[in-house]
């Protein structure tokens, strides 16, 4: 796992963000006020707490995720946004969060469990854009979807659309990146 080093000023950011949500919210503060900037596992707090955080918070913790170093420095992020030359920084984004949780399936099934709703949830894009950078993926022959029905609580049914690389059964992880480089 990444060490995530933050500055203070970027731990107080994160601070001020969960203090600002959870007061919106009406939710209970006293956890994080006046707390010493060291108290926290801030990588657990960004992860595990539903705070729709500023893109630079998140992009703190998803280029130090995706780098090799252990420091979160401007040449990171660059080199994120560089990765794939055929991608842009979001769609790049969207393409490693369902490379690492299609893993399973690539090669071996033309089936996803990735929802629109999940991809938003994890990169914190928002739903217009990401809209836009699915359909943007898609157009490059990269992804394609299909529609199902689930149902929710008391049986509703309800229309998802769910994600999966084009042709994953017959690819490899190494020949989808090539896609994209």
């Amino acid at each position: 796992m990444t060490t995530i080093k933050l500055t203070p000023t970027q731990k107080r950011s994160i601070l001020e963000e969960i203090v600002k949500y959870k007061a919106k919210k009406n939710e209970c503060i006293n956890a994080y006020v006046g707390r010493n900037l060291g108290d926290f596992n801030y990588e657990t707090l960004f992860w595990s707490n539903d705070v729709p955080f500023s893109r630079e918070i998140a992009n703190i913790f998803i280029d130090a995720k995706y780098s090799n170093t252990e420091t979160e420095t401007t040449t990171t992020k660059t080199n994120r946004s560089k990765k794939y030359s055929k991608l842009t920084e979001m769609e790049a984004q969207v393409f490693d969060y369902l490379l690492d949780s299609l893993d399973d399936w690539i090669g071996a099934e033309s089936y996803s469990p990735e929802a629109t709703e999940d991809i938003e949830q994890f990169t914190k894009i928002p739903s217009k854009k990401l809209r836009g950078v699915l359909s943007s993926l898609e157009q490059k022959k990269i992804l394609h979807n299909y529609e199902t029905n689930v149902s929710e609580d008391f049986y509703k049914e309800k229309m998802i659309t769910l994600w999966l690389f084009t042709n994953q059964d017959e690819t490899s992880r190494e020949e989808l990146i090539a896609l994209v480089k």
